[in-house]
């Protein structure tokens, strides 16, 4: 029936049983974004409901809306329970396809989360995978992420508690991965307790409002010696009490390649304004803002 399983938040998989005969519209989530859908828990998709066992007589199609939005974020259908795809370790679920492999769900209840350097399919360990829209939001105990260096590319509001407003209010502070070289629209925007983001070595660019309206954010680490491209309001936020301001940026290349910056997009004048630290491995000789690392820990020389 409609909105059955509309605030299933950890479902990853279902089996269609084969007498079933119809699944009405909006079963495994709603279009409806009005308040009162909201509270009653109607608004809210399965995101995370990545397989579906169709032993049914039901034409099931990844990527639509029909029969109640089963398959809308499916990554496969099949007609075995035998050939799933899904993998758990410890507290994640895991999802390979023939092509790509997908971190698609964490249920656990940690305050720090780091996500795994690897899992296990079929007796072979895969070491990198894609972070699917959601993987790590519903987490209201999550205050600090880590994304390994086996995530490979984030998907749009991977951190999401709240579908109705797409935010998220518990994370205070991420830090990504070396091998992630895309930060995706909208990847983190209305992250509103977050005051520290690290970004990785490989990360070139930076979409469109990807840390937009983070009221808290004071500290953005960049790990790459070159400049990221930056898109309209990566880093925007407004000026006024509800917003802290950006205060220290740390960059891991000079100060030249800095001042050199060519793709700054639009609106980001707060990144630009912060106090800007360079990183120097042994005490600098030269004035100016430098930092380095005391047991991993970013450290400013004084």
């Amino acid at each position: 029936g409609k909105y059955a399983f509309g605030a299933c938040y950890n479902l990853s998989q279902v089996v269609v049983g084969k007498n079933v005969s119809e699944i009405a519209g909006l079963a495994f989530g709603s279009d409806d974004r009005t308040d009162e859908a909201y509270t009653v828990g109607m608004y809210n998709e399965c995101n995370r409901l990545v397989e579906v066992v169709n032993k049914s007589s039901l034409e099931l199609e990844i990527g639509t809306k029909k029969n109640g939005r089963i398959a809308k974020n499916a990554l496969g259908i099949i007609t075995d329970i035998a050939d799933s795809a899904i993998v758990i370790k410890d507290d994640f679920v895991f999802y390979k396809t023939d092509t790509d492999a997908y971190l698609t769900c964490y249920f656990g209840d940690d305050e720090e989360v780091t996500t795994p350097d690897n899992f296990t399919y079929n007796d072979t360990l895969i070491e990198s995978y894609k972070i699917k829209s959601y993987a790590l939001g519903y987490r209201e105990n999550m205050k600090k992420l880590v994304i390994s260096n086996a995530a490979t590319e984030l998907d749009r509001g991977v951190i999401y508690n709240d579908q109705f407003h797409r935010r998220n209010e518990t994370v205070e502070e991420i830090i990504i991965g070396n091998n992630v070289e895309t930060i995706i629209q909208r990847a983190f925007t209305m992250s509103n307790a977050l005051k520290k983001v690290t970004l990785g070595e490989k990360v070139s660019t930076i979409g469109e409002e990807s840390f937009s309206y983070c009221n808290d954010l004071t500290e953005v680490i960049i790990l790459s010696t070159t400049t990221p491209s930056l898109d309209k309001e990566s880093f925007y936020k407004p000026t006024g009490e509800n917003y802290e301001i950006i205060e220290k940026v740390f960059f891991k290349g000079t100060k030249d390649t800095y001042d050199s910056w060519a793709d700054k997009g639009t609106r980001n004048d707060q990144l630009f304004d912060a106090t800007t630290y360079f990183y120097s491995e042994t005490e600098p000789t030269t004035t100016g803002n430098y930092w380095h690392y005391v047991d991993d820990v970013v450290t400013i020389w004084n």
